[in-house]
């Protein structure tokens, strides 16, 4: 029993690492996001819902401003009302639902030194110089959002993420499994250990007991 934990919790472990790792590549892989009008059109209509995953938006201002979608990365932009001037990009990846997030924080006077990275690390050195254009008067014009690496679980899409990951690599655990009893077959060796018995596997194994129903015991005097 305890063994079955074990490799339960090693194949949970390796699905939510492949998970994470999944959400990087499309962080990196996913292209320049774009503006989608449809999402945005969703996002406008259901503003600050349960589903956003940031009900505390509603208490800090801050307000959906426009999504940005490319393949399995979206860019939420989020904007706080007049007169402070302040922008989150919420960067969520993951595949085939957004597991990982991170966002980048930018303040108020919105200095390229105050670009700040919250659970998230940037990987594009080259657009913190033309992140932010600020005019004369204070108005403010977003180039493109810094491309990241997300660090933040974004649940229940990596909780749904890791359990696929996690079903898939105890289905190829069991074909290889499968296909290592079949290979042990043919070439007459124990189907459990793998020792050779010269193609007697009606004796069983004298290595771990396979097939084995009689167990010597030693003789007392």
């Amino acid at each position: 029993m305890k063994g079955l934990l074990y490799f339960a919790l090693i194949i949970v472990l390796l699905a939510a690492s492949l998970n994470i790792a999944v959400a990087w590549v499309c962080s990196v892989f996913s292209g320049v996001p774009k503006f989608d009008a449809l999402v945005t059109a969703s996002y406008r209509r259901h503003r600050f819902e349960q589903e956003e995953r940031y009900p505390q938006l509603i208490e800090e201002g801050f307000w959906i401003d426009r999504v940005l979608r490319s393949g399995q990365h979206d860019v939420v932009v989020i904007q706080r009302k007049q007169p402070t001037k302040q922008f989150y990009h919420l960067h969520r990846a993951g595949w085939p639902l957004r597991s990982m997030e991170g966002r980048e924080y930018f303040g108020a006077n919105l200095l390229k030194s105050q670009i700040d990275f919250q659970w998230a690390i940037p990987f594009d050195s080259k657009a913190k110089d033309t992140q932010i254009v600020i005019s004369r008067t204070g108005a403010v014009r977003e180039i493109k959002p810094i491309e990241v690496l997300p660090l933040r679980p974004v649940w229940p899409g990596f909780v749904i993420n890791t359990g696929l990951y996690a079903l898939a690599l105890l289905v190829l655990y069991c074909l290889w499994w499968l296909g290592r009893r079949n290979i042990r077959f043919l070439r007459g060796r124990c189907l459990i250990c793998g020792y050779d018995l010269r193609g007697d596997l009606k004796s069983g194994c004298s290595e771990c007991g396979w097939r084995r129903s009689v167990i010597l015991k030693p003789q007392t005097a």
